[in-house]
């Protein structure tokens, strides 16, 4: 019985784990399986665990689970890694060159710091 309906769905979950990607969402799932809605994969892993074949472990933020193999042969990856740092660049204003927080900052922080004054 287990599977007839987890077996097709623990393959997928054990190839993602072996590229060491996060679990796939209910509806890459779905459309992998060729299942017409993606709440019938939340239904086949809570049967799943139901029946001891995986462990979920359900987390705040994307992924939003992690499942592993039952006997620990296999488990998704917790999170996706981190995106590479920015590019040092060149402040617009004195040439100088900084590392930006994020990639809308054009100006260093002394520059910044002047610009952002308010004159009365």
């Amino acid at each position: 019985m287990a599977d007839s309906f987890a077996g097709p769905l623990l393959r997928q979950l054990a190839a993602a784990a072996r590229r060491g990607e996060p679990c796939p969402s209910n509806r890459e799932l779905a459309a992998a399986l060729g299942l017409g809605m993606p709440q019938q994969v939340q239904w086949r892993l809570r049967a799943a665990e139901a029946a001891g074949l995986i462990t979920i472990r359900r987390l705040r933020t994307r992924p939003f689970r992690v499942v592993a193999a039952a006997d620990g042969s296999w488990a998704t990856a917790e999170a996706a890694p981190p995106a590479p740092a920015l590019a040092p660049r060149r402040c617009l204003n004195c040439r100088r060159p900084f590392r930006p927080e994020h990639r809308h900052r054009f100006l260093c922080d002394p520059c910044g710091a002047r610009n952002s004054r308010v004159a009365l």
